[in-house]
Order: C-alpha cells, then sequence, then structure tokens
C-alpha cells in the first residue's frame, strides 16, 4: 500500500482546499490556505451548493474515504492512484449533486412525503443487513461520522426518495416493441454466438486410499446395471454419489462449455448423444459416470432464446436515457455552484433568484 494512504481523507481535504484556492472559484469555509496533508480539516469545508443544500467536505469524505484502500490496491503507482481517486471525486461529487436536485424536487411542492412506515422499515432493513441486526455496531458509526439518529434519519429519507424518483424515471419509457428486438439481435449477432455446450450430471466414486482400480471400478458396476434396467440417473446420484456439494441436485453441473472441461471428461461429454451415460472415468482421485442431459451446437442462439435478454438490455438502456435526460433537464433549471475545479458541472448554473 502506498505510504500517502496514511491519512487518506485528510489528504483529499488538501487537495480540495488547494484546488479551490488557486482556481480562486469563490467564497468558501477552507481553514488556514497552507495546511499540509497531515492536518485536518473542518468537515464543513463547502465543496458545492445545489440549491438550498451545501454538500461539505464531511458529506463527499463519507463517500470517497472508504473507497481510497481499494484504489490503492487497484493502482499501479502513485501517479494512477491520483487519476482514480480524482475520477472517484467527480463521480461522488455529480452523485450527491444529483442527489440534492432530486430531493429539492421531490419536495418543493411541500405535498409529497415518503410514509413514516417506510423510513422506519428502510432504517431496520439497513441495521439488519449492514451490521448484521446489531444497533450498537449502528449507532457507534453514526458516531464516527458525526451524525444524530436525527441527521441518519433525514439521510434515510432521503435515499428512499432518490431511489424511488430515479425507478419511476426508468420505467418511464421501458416498453420495448418486438420489431426493435428483432432489429437489435440482426445489428449484433456476435454477441449471440456460442460455443459447443453440454449440460451433464455426473455421479462421482471417490477413491479410498490405497484402492487400485480394479476395486474402484467394481464398485460401478452394480450402478451401471440399475441404470440399464431403467432407473433415473439423477435419482441414484442423489443416494450414490461422493460429491457432497452437488448430490442433492442430482449430480447436476448445469451448462457447460467444451473448453472449461478437461478433456477425460470433455471427450465422453461431447461425443455422448442425449441421454446418454458414459462408461467409467476413471482419474488418480475418482471415478466418475457422465451422464448428458441435453447439448448444444456451436453457432448463433436462435432469438427465441435470446429475445428476453435483448428485451430486459434495451429496457435499461431506455431507462437509463430517460433518466439522463430527466437529470439534465433538473440541472439545466437549477442553482448550483461548485468548488471543485476538477468535477464537470454538467450544465450552467442559473442566478440566485
Amino acid at each position: 500500500m502506498f505510504r500517502f494512504l496514511r491519512a487518506p481523507a485528510l489528504l483529499l481535504a488538501a487537495v480540495l482546499a488547494a484546488r479551490a484556492i488557486a482556481a480562486s472559484v469563490g467564497p468558501v469555509s477552507l481553514g488556514p490556505a497552507a495546511q499540509s496533508p497531515a492536518d485536518d480539516l473542518p468537515g464543513d469545508t463547502i465543496v458545492a451548493v445545489v440549491e438550498n443544500r451545501i454538500i461539505t467536505f464531511a458529506d463527499l469524505d463519507r463517500e470517497v474515504g472508504p473507497r481510497l484502500p481499494a484504489l490503492a490496491k487497484q493502482a499501479r503507482n502513485e501517479q494512477e492512484f491520483y487519476q482514480l481517486r480524482d475520477a472517484l471525486v467527480n463521480d461522488v461529487l455529480n452523485e450527491q449533486i444529483n442527489r440534492a436536485l432530486v430531493v429539492f424536487d421531490f419536495q418543493k411542492d411541500g405535498k409529497r412525503r415518503i410514509p413514516a412506515s417506510y423510513i422506519d422499515q428502510f432504517i431496520a432493513d439497513t441495521i439488519l443487513k449492514k451490521y448484521d441486526g446489531d444497533r450498537l455496531k449502528f449507532l457507534a458509526e453514526l458516531r464516527t461520522n458525526g451524525w444524530s439518529q436525527r441527521d441518519y434519519r433525514k439521510h434515510a429519507e432521503e435515499d428512499l426518495i432518490y431511489d424511488i424518483m430515479r425507478g419511476q424515471q426508468s420505467k418511464s419509457e421501458t416498453v420495448v416493441s418486438p420489431a426493435k428486438v428483432e432489429a437489435y439481435y440482426n445489428m449484433n449477432k456476435e454477441k449471440y454466438q456460442q460455443e459447443d455446450a453440454v449440460h451433464f450430471r455426473l455421479i462421482t466414486f471417490t477413491r479410498a486410499d490405497g484402492e487400485d482400480d480394479a476395486h474402484l471400478l467394481g464398485r460401478i458396476q452394480p450402478v451401471l446395471a440399475r441404470l440399464k434396467t431403467g432407473e433415473k440417473f439423477e435419482e441414484l446420484a442423489r443416494t450414490l454419489s461422493d460429491d457432497e456439494a452437488r448430490r442433492a441436485k442430482g449430480g447436476d453441473f448445469g451448462w457447460t462449455k467444451k473448453t472449461a472441461l478437461k478433456p477425460e471428461f470433455a471427450t465422453p461429454a461431447f461425443t455422448l448423444e442425449k441421454g446418454e451415460t458414459s462408461g467409467p472415468i476413471v482419474t488418480p482421485e475418482a471415478a466418475y459416470l457422465l451422464y448428458v442431459e441435453d447439448r448444444k451446437a456451436a453457432g448463433l442462439k436462435p432469438l427465441t432464446e435470446v429475445s428476453g435478454e435483448i428485451q430486459k438490455d434495451l429496457a435499461g438502456q431506455l431507462g437509463r436515457e430517460a433518466e439522463g435526460r430527466w437529470i439534465a433537464h433538473l440541472r439545466a433549471n437549477a442553482y448550483i455552484r461548485v468548488y471543485l475545479p476538477s468535477a464537470p458541472a454538467a450544465a450552467p448554473t442559473r442566478p440566485t433568484p
């Protein structure tokens, strides 16, 4: 890990301060201008103003700080780390600007409200999922972040508003016609090419210490005999296979590409026809019986097989585009002032009323 991560949040604060001062971007509560990365900056340092909302360094650092160690592992050198960090700061700041705009738009008429029961349930779910139901851990983290329970409840309400409003916009244009699905399929056939694949099952006979091949094969013969009398491979695998992880699934390995299998399994799996069982496959660790549940030949997947996937992809694309237009409209008609020069202010700000 890079040495400069000893105080990552403070380093980020110093960078924000230095940029704001150097660019003369306006009045910002920065504290002493010559602070070093090891010195603290106040959490109320202003990063942006969005309508009636002030976004502070503490708001930004709450999202950015915990992600910096992961960036340090990802970066190959110090310069790349700073590039990744700057991109992250920009993304987080723009997300917080968008969030503030959506909440302002939701609340501006004074009539729309999120039911208190929704907020209660959201907080209860968060405590359960993030803190394993331990409310004391939850309260301890609030104190670490300098939040009261009232602060957090307001934050939770705004999270709900943001998610609900974005969801509504995304769903506003998600009807995809069959003609659009077919057109997308025809224009992107390379995406729907498939390799040879097989859906198979295995019955595993683990080799005991010192057990030779003859004895191992002797254990398999009665099973082969039962299969010849018509017993189902899946049911025998449920009761006889030594593979505990897949026994309950009848030895099911699902769909697998030929390139993903070892040669001793790939040869029978892609030689047998659907519904056929291999002879014993013997390895140093175990012996196996392989059953071909189904086969898919290499080539273009039929439209009927991928139409659901295409429809979902196109609906998601339409939803993202609708959300983007909505956010752009909110930005174009909002008062936004950013005190971080590297973060794109995605639309011109309108004058203060």
